[in-house]
C-alpha cells in the first residue's frame, strides 16, 4: 500500500505494536511511513526499540502521541523528555518538527 501510494503519508498508530521491529523496519525503508508509539513508547514490551529508533535511524519518522486519556498530556511529554534521553535536536523532531513536516506546517 505504501509503495503503491507513495505520495500518501501513512502514520501508524500505536507504532504498529505488537509488531514493533517490523513496523520500525517498514518506516526505515518506506519514506512515506511514520510511527506514533504513544503508550507503547513508555514501559511496555518493545518500548526500548522505539526509543532507540528515535535516537538513531528514525529520528525523522517518530512522532509524539500523548496516549490520553491513559496518560495525562503533561505526564506523557515529561516521560519522553526524561526517559527517552533524546538529543535536543531529536527531541524537537519527535515532539514537534516531524508532525509539522507531515502536516505541511514547515
Amino acid at each position: 500500500m505504501a509503495r503503491k501510494f507513495s505520495n500518501l503519508k501513512i502514520i501508524v498508530a500505536h507504532g504498529g505494536w505488537p509488531w514493533v521491529r517490523e513496523s520500525i523496519s517498514l518506516a526505515l525503508v518506506l519514506p512515506n511511513v511514520y510511527l506514533i508509539p504513544d503508550i507503547y513508547g513508555t514501559n511496555g514490551p518493545g518500548a526500548q526499540d522505539y526509543i532507540t529508533a528515535a535516537n538513531t535511524v528514525l529520528s525523522d519518522k517518530i512522532v509524539y502521541g500523548s496516549s490520553y486519556p491513559i496518560l495525562h498530556l503533561e505526564d506523557s511529554v515529561d516521560f519522553v523528555k526524561e526517559k527517552w534521553d533524546l538529543t535536543e535536536e531529536n527531541e524537537e523532531k519527535v515532539l514537534y518538527k516531524n508532525a509539522a513536516q507531515i502536516l505541511g506546517l514547515e
